[in-house]
């Protein structure tokens, strides 16, 4: 743009197609010069009254109409009618190489809409409180925008999608795009007999319950919608938005991704239980923005203990909340035992003794609790709050990720899972280079919900909205 001002021009155009702007060039973005934006305050008022139109022909009707000099810089990826033969027509993305090396640095991702400002308040992970303190604690924390219908729509129709990620990965300055496509097979009609197969994998392998794996969720609904996107409505993009921040993470280095989902929570017992609370919440939400810090520090440490000192293999994935379980954990601090022996767990249930109920005295604060073990877990549903190790980090560049995309509750799962279900899946992951199954594992001391809730999850058993109003509402909620 600034070269572009030095040569006079008025307008910068970014093309998708070929030719100049008005001139057979598809135009997807415009930066306007000083000289410009003079022009139009002082005559946008009479050129809004020329009438109405899109904001394409809008921008080249101004060109024409106030002599205005426009350049056009072509853009990276083709527009949509060129790639209409799927994701082979798209250009090879650049080498997914790490830029650098942050050894022992956290990078903490938010993922959150536009639109659910309702999310954005204490105590929620995405309240400005939270943020801060967490900043505070030395924490690297960027907040995403969440992959919206759109993307899954054009993803779904293009086959492929090219799409950036975010602004601190890069290649010689230049922002890094890669390639998202749903895995190889997925497009692939289910049969009656594959479904069949698919179906007794799930009832002779899983919990009681299991059903639920392949509910109608609208749509496909069954199997068959399942070996594409799980059914739910923002699946695909949830999935889109997971790859993004944790190919950006991978891509800068991190020893460690913790991905959030904006309605994260930290209950008040765990608060207490752990020693993060400062002592003066009574509810069922923890609202001391210091907890965040605490919690994370305690994850990374642990985390950190899995990867040197693990039983069953390093760790790659710390569940920092359980959500809905299919497969049996494995035996507790099965992964890596607690410190302590029993001083320790003692000093455990000393902790435990000092929760909210036990407390002695108004506003006094707990001590933090030692960290225990980790239990490793079988196939689970989850996504408001994972830490991911380096070793995992590398495994879904090597893939890459965001070219063996499918729902984000099965996509890890399927990783770690003693029996995953989906064969196709499967078939697709090992054609990519994945090799070794991962270990997944969460603190043996909270194995019920950990130390993390979905809002949702909380307010579903609970009487009323807990005085947050919207936020516990799904966003794939009609109303948003």
């Amino acid at each position: 743009a600034e070269a572009a001002a030095r040569r006079g021009e008025d307008l910068l155009a970014l093309c998708g197609g070929g030719g100049s702007l008005g001139q057979g060039a598809s135009a997807s973005a415009y930066v306007l010069a000083p000289r410009l934006c003079s022009l139009l305050a002082e005559r946008w008022e009479a050129l809004a009254r020329d009438g109405m139109e899109g904001a394409e022909a809008l921008v080249q009707r101004l060109v024409q109409s106030l002599g205005l000099r426009a350049g056009c810089l072509p853009l990276l990826l083709p527009p949509l009618e060129a790639s209409a033969a799927g994701p082979e027509a798209l250009p090879p993305p650049p080498p997914l190489r790490p830029s650098a090396s942050r050894e022992g640095e956290v990078k903490i991702y938010i993922i959150t809409l536009p639109h659910r400002e309702d999310r954005r308040r204490s105590p929620l992970v995405c309240g400005p409180e939270a943020i801060a303190a967490m900043r505070a604690a030395g924490f690297d924390v960027e907040i995403l925008r969440a992959s919206c219908y759109c993307e899954r729509d054009a993803l779904q129709a293009r086959g492929g999608l090219g799409c950036y990620l975010e602004d601190s990965a890069g290649v010689a300055g230049a922002p890094h795009w890669v390639r998202m496509k749903r895995y190889e097979g997925a497009e692939v009609p289910v049969g009656k007999e594959e479904a069949e197969r698919l179906r007794k994998a799930i009832d002779e392998n899983y919990e009681e319950g299991s059903d639920r794996l392949v509910d109608s969720m609208g749509g496909d609904g069954g199997i068959e919608g399942y070996v594409v996107d799980s059914n739910w409505p923002g699946a695909t993009s949830c999935a889109m938005s997971h790859t993004r921040a944790l190919m950006t993470a991978a891509l800068d280095g991190y020893s460690f991704a913790l991905v959030f989902e904006d309605d994260a929570v930290i209950p008040t017992p765990v608060a207490w239980k752990r020693g993060w609370c400062e002592g003066r919440c009574t509810g069922k939400l923890c609202f001391c923005p210091g907890a965040w810090g605490a919690c994370i520090e305690d994850a990374v440490e642990l985390a950190r203990r899995g990867t040197s000192g693990a039983s069953t293999g390093d760790l790659d994935v710390l569940y920092l909340g359980m959500g809905e379980a299919f497969e049996r954990p494995g035996p507790s601090e099965g992964v890596l035992a607690g410190e302590g022996g029993a001083l320790g767990a003692a000093r455990r249930w000393l902790g435990r003794s000092l929760g909210p109920l036990h407390c002695g005295w108004p506003g006094s604060v707990p001590p933090r609790a030692e960290l225990g073990g980790l239990t490793q877990l079988g196939y689970t549903w989850q996504a408001q709050a994972m830490l991911y190790t380096r070793r995992a980090l590398e495994d879904l560049l090597a893939f890459p990720l965001s070219e063996v995309l499918w729902a984000q509750d099965e996509t890890i799962p399927h990783l770690y899972g003693r029996r995953p279900w989906n064969h196709r899946y499967l078939e697709a992951l090992r054609a990519a280079g994945w090799t070794r199954p991962w270990v997944a594992a969460g603190p043996a001391d909270a194995m019920g919900m950990g130390w993390v809730y979905q809002l949702e999850t909380l307010t579903s058993d609970a009487e009323s909205d807990l005085g947050l109003g919207t936020a516990w509402h799904s966003s794939n909620a009609e109303e948003f």
